[in-house]
């Protein structure tokens, strides 16, 4: 005979609706109940899967989804490589995995191409949430699911992001306090907010120091995980202007490329140039000098997405705004700044 939440309730001696909301992520049920209540349930044999049917109809009758115990996980394909050779999104991705294995959630990964119809399982809803690491793509709102998106906000789906604007800052002022004043920026791309964030974080940066960044300084890169971006960037910069004694740049891939780019013109980092990131990845590259960057903890928002889906599995994707959180960032200073040379003297 299969275990029922009943018969959990009656071990615990406690009543079969907290049962229900703790073996189903609801709010409202304090850590260490869940905490006991999932560990009995594991001691008893319970299944989620347990009377399915009776569970879909009671769903259907109260206008609600089925739960399915399983989230899908939207992944980007567009980098040439497999997801887990990128230490961007491993941390991303194990916080998800952690938080869904602690709650006897499955994960279903997923990719969305804008030229294939959406996976089946997300236009059949088929799923209890979405937690997107990838570009939004629009028709997940046809799809009613609740969505999360992983380092962006986006109307319609609940945002973890980052803090863009004030991580940029904070490199700048490391930069400047460091004594640097002709400074440049690799990685403008404006398509993107959170590009435009961070540049607006650079020059607000700038202007609090009665200082401003010629637009000849300022450079693109392709819209690309690829350290070749970073590379071409600097050199395009350097084609212009070899003024500047540092460079903020978009992320830590382009930073790594703009190292590249450096020491083929003849300049070392940080001698020469002091260069800053983002996302604080160069350490699991293995690069040196070991870049300068802004870190945040992307395992905690794996983590933070799962947790908000279980809150809400079940539930229409919301009409309004779900909301957003914003995660703090933090400096993390290496190898790749210092003062400049005439500062050194």
């Amino acid at each position: 005979m299969p275990v029922t939440q009943e018969q959990i309730a009656k071990r615990l001696r406690v009543s079969r609706q907290l049962v229900s909301f703790a073996l189903n992520g609801a709010p409202g049920v304090s850590p260490r109940m869940r905490d006991r209540i999932l560990r009995v349930a594991g001691q008893l044999g319970y299944s989620s899967n347990t009377n399915q049917a009776a569970r879909a109809l009671a769903a259907r009758r109260n206008k609600r989804r089925v739960r399915t115990g399983v989230l899908a996980l939207i992944i980007p394909r567009s980098y040439g490589e497999p997801i887990r050779r990128l230490p961007f999104f491993v941390p991303w991705l194990d916080g998800v995995e952690c938080e869904a294995a602690e709650r006897d959630l499955a994960l279903y990964l997923a990719s969305c191409h804008p030229d294939r119809p959406l996976p089946r399982v997300l236009r059949e809803g088929l799923v209890d949430g979405v937690i997107c690491a990838d570009q939004f793509d629009p028709r997940l709102r046809k799809t009613g699911l609740p969505v999360v998106m992983l380092g962006q906000a986006v109307p319609g789906c609940f945002g973890l992001a980052i803090a863009d604007r004030e991580g940029a800052r904070k490199a700048t002022e490391h930069l400047l306090d460091l004594g640097h004043r002709r400074l440049a920026y690799v990685g403008h791309v404006p398509e993107f907010a959170f590009a435009r964030e961070r540049l607006t974080g650079f020059r607000e940066a700038l202007a609090a120091r009665g200082l401003s960044c010629p637009e000849k300084l300022i450079e693109a890169t392709l819209w690309q995980q690829e350290v070749e971006a970073g590379t071409q960037a600097v050199k395009r910069l350097l084609a212009r202007d070899r003024s500047f004694t540092a460079v903020v740049c978009y992320n830590d891939i382009h930073a790594m490329g703009a190292a590249r780019g450096l020491e083929e013109a003849g300049l070392r980092v940080p001698t020469d140039v002091s260069l800053t990131g983002f996302d604080d990845v160069t350490v699991q590259y293995g690069f040196r000098p070991a870049i300068t960057s802004i870190g945040f903890d992307r395992f905690r928002m794996g983590q933070r997405a799962v947790q908000w889906l279980c809150e809400h599995a079940g539930e229409e994707a919301a009409s309004g705004e779900p909301g957003a959180v914003t995660f703090p960032v933090e400096l993390v200073a290496r190898e790749s700044t210092c003062p400049p040379k005439d500062l050194k003297r």
